[in-house]
């Protein structure tokens, strides 16, 4: 048995995990676990224990045999949710990037208009890399504090599991992930401190960012000390994958929600979200493209327009 890594997923349908060969670059024995379902009706919550409970059963299906020649528990996730943290202690359930709670009228007006008027002073999509969108954590964070909720640290799901799992807990966030909340410098590469004063939600703990792929913590499993390196963002994890890595590469992701990606060594503005990559490299991309429901629109259309044949 060779030595391996588990690979972790924390994806929105599916808790997916596999053993990683880093020398020959290969998977086996993938396995995925549905993601917990929603809390309720109302609002796009998971308990984190509910979560943590999946995330450990996929450990303990792949630490099954041979957990001796087990390297490290790697993890990506998906981007844009909220979670808030104490040390070990989970202060929120994990607020889906779905949940759309902003959006709901205030006195005529939603906590989002309301959070786009005080940061009509700053041009966001070119100082965080990304659009001001429903969902996203900076939106959750001005409606909880609208609400006087005000405690604990900033964290994404993936930081908030690594935190979870390690002896000694760290909230620190994978600067992928930073970027994600729409809080981030992305010229600076920090907290956008301005924005976070602007928006009322300093009140929060902001945490630590990484940068590279270092161990943040170990993982005690049946005897075994275990390194647990940070969650990085799903988008930029599966475009290395696919082979995304010299200058200039472009990537199409055909799907529901599709994605046009560019890679560049340079910093460059636009009309485009700009993410950061590995090795200090810049994502310009455009998501949030309908690409399914467009060409099942266009086929509609044709096959409507096309001529009967008998």
């Amino acid at each position: 048995m060779k030595m391996f890594f588990i690979g972790l997923d924390l994806g929105a349908t599916y808790i997916k995990s596999a053993r990683i060969d880093a020398e020959e670059f290969s998977m086996n024995g993938i396995e995925r676990i549905p993601f917990p379902s929603f809390d309720g009706n109302y609002g796009k919550t998971v308990s984190m224990r509910r979560i943590l409970d999946s995330v450990s059963q996929a450990i303990q299906v792949q630490l099954s045999s041979h957990p001796e020649k087990c390297q490290g528990v790697l993890l990506s996730n998906q981007m844009h949710g909220l979670v808030l943290m104490r040390e070990k202690d989970f202060c929120s359930p994990f607020i889906s990037w779905q949940d759309l709670r902003c959006l709901e009228s205030e006195d005529g007006v939603s906590s989002f208009q309301k959070l786009k008027n005080r940061l009509g002073i700053f041009s966001v999509l070119h100082e965080t890399g990304e659009y001001l969108r429903p969902g996203f954590p900076i939106t959750q964070l001005f409606r909880l504090q609208g609400m006087g909720e005000k405690l604990g640290v900033v964290c994404d799901l993936g930081s908030a599991i690594v935190s979870a799992l390690i002896e000694n807990p760290v909230q620190q966030l994978h600067i992928s992930n930073a970027a994600a909340t729409g809080c981030w410098d992305i010229k600076k590469g920090d907290w956008h401190r301005d924005i976070i004063r602007t928006a009322k939600i300093d009140c929060f703990d902001w945490p630590g960012v990484v940068v590279g792929e270092e161990v943040l913590g170990y993982l005690k499993w049946g005897g075994r000390t275990i390194p647990v390196y940070p969650s990085v963002g799903d988008q930029q994890v599966s475009l290395l994958g696919a082979g995304l890595w010299r200058d200039d590469q472009v990537s199409f992701n055909i799907a529901t929600g599709s994605q046009v990606s560019r890679l560049s060594s340079e910093f460059q503005v636009g009309d485009f979200q700009t993410r950061p990559y590995f090795q200090g490299r810049y994502l310009q991309t455009i998501t949030h493209l309908p690409a399914g429901r467009a060409l099942n629109s266009l086929l509609k259309l044709f096959t409507d327009l096309s001529p009967q044949h008998d």
